[in-house]
């Protein structure tokens, strides 16, 4: 599975592979695939992909990635946490 993150001014494509059998996308995953700090020191506008598959959105995952301002989640998805976007433009 892979998380796609595209710069929207640029349309360059980042690619963060997901370890196989994850279902839910919390913060230590983004901490693990370099995500959280990506998008943390980029500014800009960025669209991040959440793969299908992913049925669960953590506590606060993308809290302060004030650069994600467009974000795409599967129809699977059944739960969000609180303050998952907390931050976000």
């Amino acid at each position: 599975m892979k998380i796609e993150v595209i710069d929207l001014e640029t349309n360059k494509e980042i690619i963060f592979e997901v370890p196989e059998g994850r279902v839910e996308v919390t913060s230590d995953t983004l901490r693990e695939l370099g995500l959280r700090r990506y998008l943390e020191e980029k500014s800009g506008n960025y669209k991040v992909e959440i793969p299908e598959g992913v049925k669960s959105i953590g506590y606060g995952v993308f809290w302060g990635c004030s650069s994600l301002t467009t974000i795409i989640l599967p129809k699977n998805v059944t739960s969000i946490g609180e303050a998952a976007f907390f931050g976000c433009c």
